[in-house]
């Protein structure tokens, strides 16, 4: 079966003679002049009507806006045909301008008549296998009686399809000698640069014109100078020293300005100086990490006054070097493993510990490991305390005291310390904001060692940590702890007016920690309505009698100025302590005093 390639008459591609459609235009080659196209109507034809076109070479309707009709893959439009041939022509002039086929075309040379000759098919390049591929059937020839072909026994054969015959004969000589390679053999004499006469003196012509098959070609010299030979080397080790004094550089650069930090879990992260006060995200872990401020050097009098010396030796929380004492702090464990994000989960979780202030840092004192049976080892708490505190005292060592167990976090630590519950505005917080450590209490991340697995908390309620955050500052010179968060560490009062009495009524900030700490005595100083936020003191109310005389129905009772229901939502404020008497001398009679008032 002979199959031939034609040209489409449309796009001119090349297709199969037996193709029925062309494959890049669907011109039809079948020509058919019965045919008459049927367009395929549809219930819906009507509705676009205004809508559709007739295809001007099928006679089917297609939608206005196609660029090929969906029957026959015509363009629907003449300028978008002749645009599509022009592509193709650019694409089939640069592709002709890569593609040479004249160098993939093999040369082969015939000659006729009783002669012997020579067969030469030069190697194929790996582009010219590329794009014509050998097969079994190229190499399918037939040669006359008289001609006989060998294999060439030349030491360096230009290809695997060269043959050469057995004699050469003298009238092809000429012809031979012309299609020699017109490159000569590198000498031993081309290395200085000299040749001689004889070299440059051409061969005799029966000697000179070899069959090219057969002339041996000196291989490359196998002796390559050492420094050519050692050049990669030299090279490699240059760019090694270059590499070295990169690294050296950008560690000095890294060195200034910089210090670590590590994150919740651990990990060492470098940071810069003008990155303090601000929180950020761990490269390692992706925790978020604060970075403290620089605190500032506690002032040293040179020469304290005597009041002063007595007040400290008199100070009771004050054992030696410890100047601050805390008892019965809350120190949770958290393994980040067994977490559960959830209200309360690590509020019953704790054990109670003293917490020493000093210069060195913090200790942390566990008196007894556990309460043992009906709390008998709690008893036997404050005796272990005042021998720790009396050890402390007299200048002992650490590893000498009689406690269960004990922690000392160095000064130099501190500065990893931060608050966990609640967290900072810009800080994003381990657990969610959720009060995992009880509603109203205050948690201290502490500084995790490197290889520890957990991370130590100490809870505080607000009248604690006031107490943590000023010896924080008394003795380690950390002002303002705890201040970049809502935890009030001042009483702070939102002032407002009375709707009736227009007296001003004093709103407690940050109510829910002072209700959770019993060291707080609250009183209600007024009411605010849920509804348009109308304010009324606790006189009026009981004047008004707004929910009953004691304010039991004051939830289900009818605002003065808005139609919905008035709420409960009371405004505290803290009782203030009574005044202590003035002291009198000792001396003094009743009736002095009296007089003298």
């Amino acid at each position: 079966m002979t199959i031939s390639i034609v040209t489409c008459p449309q796009c001119n591609a090349m297709v199969l003679s037996d193709a029925a459609h062309c494959h890049v235009c669907n011109h039809s080659f079948v020509e058919d002049p019965g045919r008459v196209a049927e367009p395929h109507a549809l219930p819906t034809d009507h509705l676009v009507a205004d809508d559709l076109e007739t295809c001007r070479h099928c006679g089917e309707t297609y939608r206005t806006g196609l660029v090929r009709c969906w029957n026959c893959g015509q363009f629907t439009r003449a300028e978008i045909r002749a645009a599509y041939d022009q592509m193709l022509k650019v694409q089939t002039r640069s592709l002709a301008q890569r593609v040479d086929l004249k160098e993939l075309a093999p040369s082969v040379t015939t000659r006729t008549g009783p002669w012997k000759f020579e067969v030469t098919r030069p190697a194929a390049s790996p582009e010219q296998d590329e794009a014509f591929p050998a097969t079994d059937e190229d190499f399918d020839f037939e040669l006359a009686e008289n001609v006989q072909l060998e294999e060439s026994q030349s030491a360096t054969p230009k290809s695997d399809d060269t043959y050469a015959l057995a004699t050469m004969l003298p009238e092809i000589a000429d012809e031979a000698a012309a299609r020699q390679p017109s490159h000569a053999p590198v000498l031993e004499g081309a290395e200085t640069g000299t040749d001689s006469a004889a070299d440059r003196a051409p061969p005799p012509a029966a000697a000179a014109a070899p069959p090219p098959a057969t002339m041996p070609t000196e291989a490359p010299s196998a002796e390559v100078a050492h420094s050519e030979a050692t050049g990669g080397e030299v090279l490699l080790s240059i760019a090694k020293a270059e590499e070295q004094d990169i690294q050296q550089v950008r560690k000095q650069l890294r060195e200034k300005g910089t210090f670590v930090v590590y994150c919740p879990m651990g990990c060492r992260v470098r940071v810069q100086e003008r990155h303090r006060g601000k929180a950020g995200k761990c490269p390692k872990c992706g925790s978020t990490f604060f970075v403290p401020k620089v605190a500032p050097k506690p002032k040293q009098d040179v020469a304290p006054a005597e009041s002063q010396i007595v007040a400290t030796a008199a100070d009771p929380n004050a054992f030696g070097k410890w100047r601050g004492w805390m008892e019965d702090v809350c120190l949770h464990t958290v393994v980040p493993q067994k977490l559960r994000i959830k209200a309360d989960s690590l509020k019953n979780d704790f054990q109670l510990v003293d917490v020493a202030f000093s210069d060195e840092g913090l200790l942390l004192l566990t008196l007894v490991k556990t309460p043992g049976f009906l709390g008998s080892n709690l008893k036997k708490k404050p005796s272990v305390r005042q021998a720790a505190q009396e050890h402390l005292k007299s200048g002992g060592k650490l590893e000498s005291l009689a406690v269960a167990a004990q922690r000392l976090i160095p000064a130099s630590a501190l500065s990893q310390m931060g608050m966990g519950q609640p967290s900072p505005p810009d800080v994003e917080s381990l657990f969610g904001n959720i009060p995992v450590f009880g509603a109203g209490r205050i948690a201290v991340r502490l500084p995790k060692s490197p290889d520890a697995t957990q991370t130590d908390y100490l809870t505080f309620s607000l009248s604690q940590f006031r107490k943590f955050s000023q010896a924080l500052e008394a003795v380690l010179g950390m002002s303002d702890f705890g201040g970049n968060t809502e935890v009030p560490l001042t009483d702070s009062y939102n002032t407002l007016k009375c709707h009736y009495s227009d007296v001003p009524v004093r709103e407690l900030l940050g109510v829910e920690y002072y209700q959770k700490d019993p060291g707080f005595k609250l009183q209600v100083a007024g009411w605010r309505c849920s509804g348009c936020g109308l304010v009324v003191s606790e006189d009026a109310r009981k004047k008004e009698k707004i929910g009953g005389l004691n304010g039991k129905g004051i939830a289900k009772a009818k605002c003065p100025k808005c139609p919905a229901k008035f709420g409960n939502n009371p405004l505290y404020e803290v009782v203030a302590a009574a005044p202590e008497p003035p002291a009198t001398a000792p001396d003094a009679t009743p009736e002095a005093a009296s007089t003298a008032s």
